[in-house]
């Protein structure tokens, strides 16, 4: 007996996945300036590495006589890569099926939970995390007779939380999030966005015009702007799908696998003996006078190795990974064009950026020039001194060198 006929579903079964939701679908995406989820992990991993998990995943459509007849893949792709060789795990909402909403499964398979956070907790690799959908259904729960608390229970926060403490997490808002993807999307170690095409937030203006008569487009509510120059949600901002996903691939060149391990150490092209005779030039004798520390810093660490975050908030100080002799560090550096002085927000950024280099094993740096803490009644109203002192506290915490 022949099992040819299953084994031909099986295989129109992935033939249809692939299709995501269909040319269609497919091509509004694309006329939207918009890669699809497949062809965003196509881009971020290397060349023929993805190895996909859950494929078959989905709602089929069978006629009288029980051939398969349709299938509507989860709107969910998920599975291992690798980036310049290094293991991954990477998942993202598929927005051509659905918007890229849940489609009621007891298990998710990623998305808010599910099982790509499973695998990157047991296998310890990092997790990418591609959000492009708009959470859960009504639909659902009618189809199901109950609801649940968004953030507990098998796919809950907790597999989120833990992993913070495990390996690298990484987030990617491709497009407007709000809700329980939003929440996902700040569960990370670093996010991006796409500036005039992501946006962010707790809800979405609909329900702020509804609750404050207040109409708000969602670039005003949560665009680049707002989520990462004005709030420091998202951690860095990028021109385009490309650079957004670029930018994955440079910050984990800087990390670790998981906590266990040592940042990796790439190949250093400066000369041995290099010694940057502007330096003696760089810094003014008159203290009031402004200079360039990001420069600074460039003469410093080795040639093009710098990867800042968080470049538009917090602007006092500048946080970025870069390398000395092809060794991981983690710069913290006060910016006189700013004054140097720390405000809430500075404060802010310095604290995650030094939590995350301790986390993960990596060496800090401090170009310390600052005059003190901001002053004033805005200042002290934006709790300076708790985000001031707390930011030292971090510091004296750290047990990397």
């Amino acid at each position: 007996m022949s099992w040819n006929a299953e084994a031909e579903e099986i295989q129109y079964r992935r033939k249809l996945a692939e299709a995501c939701g269909g040319p269609e679908a497919v091509a509004k995406h694309h006329a939207e300036g918009k890669l699809t989820v497949r062809e965003r992990i196509a881009e971020v991993l290397d060349r023929d590495s993805f190895q996909e998990v859950g494929k078959l995943a989905g709602r089929g459509r069978y006629d009288k006589d029980g051939k398969l007849s349709g299938f509507e893949p989860a709107a969910y792709v998920m599975g291992i890569g690798t980036i310049a060789g290094r293991p991954v795990a990477i998942g993202g909402e598929d927005y051509t099926i659905r918007a890229g909403t849940g489609f009621g499964s007891d298990r998710r398979k990623g998305g808010q939970g599910g099982f790509i956070e499973d695998l990157a907790y047991e296998y310890r690799i990092p997790l990418i995390n591609l959000v492009d959908g708009t959470g859960g259904t009504v639909n659902t729960a009618k189809r199901k007779g109950f609801s649940v608390v968004p953030g507990y229970g098998q796919d809950g926060f907790e597999r989120s939380v833990d992993l913070m403490g495990i390996v690298p997490v990484v987030s990617a808002v491709m497009g407007t999030s709000a809700g329980g993807p939003s929440a996902r999307a700040i569960l990370c170690h670093f996010s991006v966005m796409i500036r005039g095409q992501s946006q962010i937030f707790a809800a979405g203006p609909p329900v702020v015009e509804r609750n404050f008569g207040v109409k708000l487009s969602k670039e005003e509510l949560g665009g680049a702007k707002v989520a990462a120059d004005t709030a420091g949600t998202i951690d860095n901002v990028a021109d385009s799908e490309q650079e957004a996903l670029e930018m994955i691939r440079r910050f984990l060149s800087y990390m670790p696998t998981n906590v266990w391990e040592l940042p990796p150490r790439a190949p250093c092209e400066d000369p041995a003996g290099r010694c940057e005779e502007a330096l003696l030039e760089i810094i003014p004798r008159n203290p009031r006078q402004a200079y360039n520390m990001r420069k600074l810093i460039g003469l410093v660490v080795d040639r093009d190795s710098t990867f800042e975050l968080q470049p538009s908030f917090g602007r006092a100080v500048i946080t970025t990974l870069a390398r000395m002799n092809g060794h991981v560090v983690g710069i913290v550096a006060n910016n006189p064009m700013f004054g140097g002085i720390m405000d809430t927000k500075a404060a802010r950024k310095q604290g995650h950026f030094v939590e995350l280099c301790d986390m993960f094993n990596i060496p800090l740096v401090f170009f310390a020039d600052i005059p003190g803490l901001m002053v004033g009644v805005q200042s002290e109203s934006d709790a300076i001194l708790r985000e001031g002192v707390r930011s030292r506290y971090i510091g004296f915490q750290v047990t990397v060198p």
